[in-house]
Order: C-alpha cells, then structure tokens, then sequence
C-alpha cells in the first residue's frame, strides 16, 4: 500500500470569473478584469485510509502562479499584464482510487498576492474548490 504522507508536484490552471467595477492599483475605479493563471506548486499530503478505495487527506502546498490579466476601464485603453509571483495553498478533501490513480476533491484556501508592479492588488486566491485526478510514479 501507499504510504499516509506523499510529496507531490502539482500544476493546475486557474480562470477567475470577469470582474466589473473593480479597484485597481493605479486608481481606476471602475475597472474590467479578465484573468487567467497557471501555477506549479510542490506538496505535501497526508491521507487517512476510510473504506475501500475511499480516503480523507489534508495538504499544504508552496509554489508560483503566473498570472495573465487584462484590465480597463471606460475611457482608458485595456492593458493585458503578465506577472509571476508566489502562492501557497492549504486543502481538506477525498480521493477515490480509480484505474490505478484516484479521484481527488477538495476545498482549498489559495493566497497568491497580486504583484506590486501591477493594475491588479489584493490576494488572487481565496476559497475555492479543486477537483482532478493524481498519478503516482
């Protein structure tokens, strides 16, 4: 069997949902934001066996995102950015062992702070969800 504590490498794909009426570092206070991210990050995830295929397990994660933004506003041009800045993640969640992988869902808690060179600010992570399916080698 596999051991409780894994080390992992994750890559993922982040699109937020479009954005009106946003604050921007630069003043704009009606800005438009569209924006997507990639991020690797590297992991640790511990795993509680319940039943079955079926496990719980808890992970923290460290790595980058890059960001991919386009930002404007009524009467000033749209400017697309591109920045690569950290992020760490902590998430709860359930694996299904299927075809010799598992199915994993979680809730996650990301925090990947918006570069101080950019339109966007505040954190570009929060709450979310994640739903894929691991791999081990």
């Amino acid at each position: 069997g596999r051991l409780p504590i894994e080390v992992l490498a994750e890559g993922a794909f982040a699109w937020y949902p479009h954005l009106e009426g946003a604050r921007t570092a630069d003043a704009l206070n009606d800005a438009s934001v569209d924006m997507t991210a990639w991020s690797a990050t590297l992991a640790v995830r511990y795993s509680f066996h319940l039943f079955g295929p079926l496990a719980l397990h808890a992970s923290a994660a460290a790595g980058a995102q890059h960001t991919v933004a386009t930002v404007g506003a009524p009467d000033v041009a749209a400017l697309t950015e591109r920045h690569w800045g950290p992020l760490v993640r902590g998430a709860l969640g359930v694996a299904l062992g299927a075809l010799g992988g598992r199915v994993v869902l979680q809730f996650e808690y990301v925090y990947a702070p918006a570069q101080p060179s950019g339109r966007v600010r505040g954190n570009l992570g929060g709450p979310g969800g994640g739903l894929g399916y691991l791999v081990s080698f």
